[in-house]
């Protein structure tokens, strides 16, 4: 059996190229010969959004030759029940605390996003599940600290051992960043992520999983979503003498983007001695040039006065000292050193 699972598209009225990826996703499901695709969760920013497109979804549906599993997330709780149609393909599956499926020779359980604790809403589901679906946060500290904010926290938490040995493929939605397998004993649990990139740290090549499972095996692929553009994340630190390399740079690395894939977010940061306004103007002209090139494009600038930090004598000491030093390793070192210095000497 062939599985596509995704999540976490976050359908919205006014963005139509986001139907696309949706459109994407079934054609990709109709080429690779699947027999079900999965939305863990968030097929919707909002309820509103779902009522306004749940046309539109429906007749992308239609062209699928597999059968289609949802599940309501936080953001589209009340997106599904059995007044919405969405084409005679799709399972809309939103008992709590879950639901039992059987596919094709295997036993699928589906647990809605729900506000009670993950591990009461799984007490009772059957030893031998083959898929488990859900939405939450998965608390793996390998991975999780540097994907989630403060805020994510609430939504229906789960840890490793919830989850560990109670199936054979855990398919999860509910972080965007990033294609994530983890594997707990004889499971495997995926966030595939958003395959829309909904915010900069969407700062990777958007993705689903393709998975391969038999009675004895499971094989996971990772598919790129080759129609989605995703941030690509570069710094710029600038220093008195490398300011015209800096713009340099910049121009060069924005010519080099295929504004097919690439959403740039640059960070321009640092120091410069004279000028200021005049360089933040040749900066915001790179902006205006380039813009219109790509979806998207975010320049985050925070330079400071040089000619203040300077004046201190600590400061000036350092940079004697190091002036040895190469180039790419005294910028770095700069980088790393000028800010802490210019806060503790304010």
């Amino acid at each position: 059996m062939k599985i596509l699972h995704t999540a976490d598209l976050h359908l919205k009225k006014d963005k139509p190229e986001q139907l696309d990826i949706l459109r994407w996703i079934i054609d990709t499901s109709n080429s690779r010969d699947v027999d079900h695709v999965i939305i863990a969760g968030d097929m919707f920013e909002s309820d509103a959004d779902a009522s306004t497109l749940r046309s539109e979804v429906k007749k992308i549906f239609e062209n699928a030759k597999a059968s289609i599993l949802i599940i309501p997330g936080n953001h589209d709780a009340r997106a599904y029940n059995t007044d919405y149609d969405y084409g005679s393909r799709v399972d809309q599956i939103t008992d709590t605390p879950f639901s039992i499926l059987e596919k094709g020779g295997f036993r699928f359980v589906a647990v809605p996003f729900q506000d009670r604790s993950f591990s009461e809403c799984i007490k009772n589901i059957p030893e031998d599940t083959d898929i488990l679906i859900a939405h939450g946060t998965l608390y793996d500290p390998s991975f999780i600290f540097s994907v989630i904010d403060d805020i994510e926290t609430k939504y229906m938490p789960i840890f490793p051992k919830n989850i560990e040995n109670r199936a054979r493929y855990v398919a999860l939605g509910h972080l965007h960043s990033r294609f994530n397998i983890t594997t707990y004993a004889r499971t495997k649990a995926v966030y595939p992520g958003s395959p829309y990139a909904l915010d900069t740290k969407c700062a990777s090549p958007r993705a689903v999983a393709l998975v391969t499972i038999t009675d004895h095996d499971i094989k996971i692929e990772r598919v790129d979503v080759d129609i989605a553009a995703y941030w690509d994340e570069k710094d710029f630190f600038v220093f008195p003498g490398n300011e015209d390399r800096v713009i340099e740079g910049i121009r060069q690395h924005l010519k080099a983007a295929d504004p097919r894939r690439i959403q740039p977010h640059i960070s321009i940061r640092g120091y410069i001695s004279h000028g200021d306004k005049e360089y933040k103007r040749t900066i915001d002209t790179i902006e205006t040039h380039f813009k219109p090139m790509f979806k998207d494009l975010l320049l985050d600038v925070s330079i400071e006065s040089w000619d203040t930090l300077v004046q201190h004598r600590m400061v000036q000491r350092f940079i004697e000292k190091t002036r040895f030093l190469e180039e790419p390793v005294r910028m770095k070192l700069y980088e790393i050193t000028f800010p802490i210095l210019s806060k503790a000497l304010q």
